[in-house]
C-alpha cells in the first residue's frame, strides 16, 4: 500500500460465529503462515475446526461427517476459517503491517470493521 493509503478490512468475529469455540489466532502465527506462503488448502488447522465447530450455527454444512468431508477439500469448497479473528487481534496483525488503526468497531450479527491508514 502507498504512504497515505487507506483500508477498510471487514472480518468475521469468532465470537458471534460458528468459531466461537476457537481461540482467536495469534498474530505469530498469521505471519509465519505468511512467510511460509501457507495456501488455502492447507489442512493443518483441520483437527481443531472438526472439534470445536459449532454445527448448529452452520447448517448448511450438514452432518459432522458431511462436514468433514467438505472440509478435507476445503480448496474447492472453501469452508474452513483457518484463523479467526476478535478486535485485538484484528487490530494486531494491521500493526505488525505497519498500520495506523484509525478505528476498530463490531457491527451485528458477526462482523469486525477497521479503518486504518499506511503513515
Amino acid at each position: 500500500m502507498r504512504p497515505g493509503g487507506a483500508l477498510v478490512l471487514v472480518l468475521p468475529n469468532y465470537s458471534r460465529t460458528f468459531d466461537h469455540r476457537r481461540e482467536p489466532t495469534p498474530i505469530s502465527h498469521m505471519i509465519q503462515d505468511f512467510n511460509q506462503n501457507t495456501q488455502e488448502g492447507d489442512l493443518t488447522h483441520l483437527p481443531e475446526i472438526l472439534h470445536a465447530h459449532d454445527l448448529s450455527m452452520d447448517l448448511p454444512a450438514g452432518t459432522p461427517e458431511e462436514f468433514r468431508e467438505s472440509s478435507l477439500n476445503n480448496f474447492v469448497n472453501r469452508c474452513l476459517h483457518h484463523h479467526v479473528f476478535n478486535e485485538v487481534n484484528s487490530r494486531e496483525l494491521l500493526t505488525e503491517a505497519g498500520m495506523d488503526v484509525l478505528a476498530v468497531e463490531t457491527a451485528l450479527p458477526y462482523h469486525i470493521f477497521l479503518l486504518a491508514r499506511m503513515p
